[in-house]
């Protein structure tokens, strides 16, 4: 598999400290530098040399807190209650080539003598004389933490002594595939607390001494906190070395910009909860910071092209059931939870780890304009809450399962749920690009109102994967799928016989245009509605590194229902959604299928027919 790589810049090309987001203040602001003093009066030739001092010192009546080049070894608590005439801007310094020199570390640095070569345990392992930190940093990459009981869900566990002591070359199969992959070039390394707690044991992969390399620890917390705080903007900063990157909470809590900083390290490296409210979250590059062996993504079972399936399949499942010991997928990059309201992710770049953006319980949520690839198990997830939540504009591209649906069979509030000209790409014939989960049991549950309108799905193995019909007794009656365009997709629609027997049992899919793969895993469903158009049998479509070409283009032209005006779905009316959708095909009667903004590149090899 070829991967591609992008530079994230930000301009003008010279060294300041505002680029992209201003201070919204002429004021010279307090300036701050690894050599300033504490004590020394905050102008740009005496600086203060701590963050902390000259967030005390600006209080709450804004301002800009300017940042010099260089690391600053603090964890940042705000609770400004600043004002929207007169915020409080903490801005960074960015390079020529957009780099943020400003860097926030949250991380404490070890000392190389104080490692201990422990060969009695292992070959290759070292141990450092601290109780378990959260996270361990070698070179700046996180270090995979092991549970001390290892192992998949149902299946044979492993003491971590066991894991530590396994050989250089050991191989695991995996679970799913059931393929044989190099543990330690697969993982990395690992880290994990001795059985008394007074120390941590460390292996790399490759025999790695820590002695020669930089290496670090973290404890529990953000390195960043806005805590209450109100119209705070954190912006051209980089922000690493904590268990949450930058967190935002508390009922108070109103108002706060995050822009274009670059965030990584944790389990969470923006998380918003707790009631926070209009939080704005744009321009950043956000990255797990993973020590691996390979970039994480999509795994499917279906995939025989990709010789690192099986490695991404053994990473998702490590994050899952080794790491965390509590069997869930506990690494999000952006994680809207407990309450949290008026939420805008917008124009961010998201990559590598186990989820992209979790909603889970977050309401009135706009995310728009983002790139999400990269992860090992969703793009995202929507697990609770959803009040009303729209995706706009975003690419999602290389996740196991690209948009998960999760718990809709549960008794919490309507959702209701707008995807709008997104593009979902998958390599051929692996991952998911939408899946709906139900859990156990059989149950009433709402008639959740979702909607995916003028979306583009390329490549995959399943295109819309729906739940185990047994505990979906309601269905997904509310459930809206209009003016999208699958291409190369192995199934368009997947799932149980029962889903392709019952009218009933799902909302409307019309006006949708499927070209090449299969229309539904049991044929056509009857609730298929008769203005989709089956180009599954079209010769000549192709999907490469530079883009998508089709056999007729014009074949989705005008093809679509104007969802901005009230329209008609198989008998029933619908009111119009102009509110939700500006802008989209103003004035056209019969929009195109599939997202208007151009295709981007491929992730992987050449697929076609």
């Amino acid at each position: 598999m070829k991967v591609v790589f992008y530079l994230f810049l930000i301009l003008p090309l010279t060294l300041a400290f505002t680029t992209g987001c201003k201070s919204g203040s002429a004021a010279p602001g307090i300036y701050v530098a690894p050599t300033g003093d504490d004590t020394a009066v905050g102008d740009a030739a005496h600086p203060l040399a701590t963050v902390a001092a000259a967030i005390q010192r600006s209080g709450d009546a804004g301002g800009v807190i300017r940042l010099a080049p260089g690391v600053y070894h603090e964890r940042i608590a705000i609770a400004a209650k600043a004002t929207e005439s007169a915020p409080l801007s903490i801005e960074g310094a960015v390079s020529k080539k957009g780099e943020r020199l400003s860097i926030l570390d949250g991380s404490v640095p070890l000392e190389a003598a104080q490692w201990t070569p422990r060969p009695e345990i292992g070959p290759g392992v070292y141990a450092y004389p601290v109780a378990a930190p959260r996270l361990l940093l070698v070179e700046g990459r996180t270090v995979a933490r092991l549970h001390h009981e290892a192992g998949f869900s149902g299946e044979p566990t492993y003491r971590a002594e066991e894991v530590l002591a396994w050989p250089s070359d050991h191989r695991e199969i995996t679970h799913y595939r059931k393929e044989s992959i190099p543990f330690w070039e697969t993982i990395g390394g690992v880290y994990t607390p001795s059985p008394d707690g007074k120390e941590v044991y460390l292996r790399l992969s490759g025999g790695r001494d820590p002695r020669q390399i930089r290496t670090a620890i973290a404890s529990a917390g953000a390195t960043v906190s806005l805590n209450g705080a109100q119209h705070v903007r954190l912006c051209n900063l980089a922000v690493r070395g904590g268990d949450v990157g930058v967190e935002i909470g508390g009922k108070d809590a109103s108002s706060n910009t995050v822009e274009n900083c670059f965030i990584t390290h944790g389990r969470r490296r923006i998380r918003v909860a707790d009631g926070a409210n209009q939080t704005l979250l744009k321009g950043n590059r956000i990255e797990s910071g993973a020590l691996l062996g390979q970039l994480p993504g999509t795994w499917g079972i279906g995939n025989a092209r990709d010789p690192l399936a099986a490695r991404k399949e053994f990473i998702y499942l490590y994050f899952k059931y080794w790491a965390s010991g509590v069997h869930i997928s506990d690494d999000v990059s952006i994680i809207m939870e407990r309450g949290s309201r008026g939420t805008v992710v917008e124009a961010n770049q998201i990559e590598e780890g186990v989820i992209g953006i979790g909603l889970y319980g977050g309401d009135d949520v706009t995310v728009r304009g983002n790139t999400i690839r990269h992860f090992s198990s969703v793009g995202t997830v929507i697990r609770d809450g959803g009040d009303v939540a729209v995706y706009d504009g975003n690419l999602f591209e290389d996740c196991n399962i690209n948009i998960r649906l999760h718990d809709l069979n549960g008794t919490g509030p309507q959702r209701h749920l707008w995807f709008l000209r997104n593009v979902s790409r998958q390599q051929f014939d692996t991952g998911s690009h939408i899946f709906c989960y139900f859990r156990p049991g059989s149950h009433p549950y709402p008639d959740h109102q979702i909607l995916f309108a003028q979306n583009t799905f390329i490549g995959g193995g399943k295109g819309l994967s729906l739940p185990l019909p047994s505990q979906a007794v309601c269905g997904l009656r509310g459930f809206q799928f209009v003016n999208n365009r699958f291409i190369g997709c192995g199934y368009a629609l997947y799932g149980r016989i029962d889903w392709f027997q019952q009218r009933a049992m799902f909302g409307h899919f019309d006006y949708n245009q499927i070209i090449g793969g299969e229309i539904g895993r049991h044929g056509i469903p009857p609730w298929y509605g008769a203005h989709n158009i089956d180009d599954t049998r079209a010769i000549g479509w192709q999907v490469s590194e530079n883009g998508v070409r089709l056999p007729n283009p014009d074949r989705g032209r005008g093809a679509g229902v104007n969802i901005t005006e009230s329209y008609n779905l198989d008998g029933v009316s619908f009111p119009a959604l102009s509110g939700l959708m500006p802008g989209i095909d103003s004035g056209t009667k019969t929009p195109d299928l599939g997202a208007p903004a151009p295709l981007p590149p491929a992730i992987g090899q050449l697929y076609d027919n």
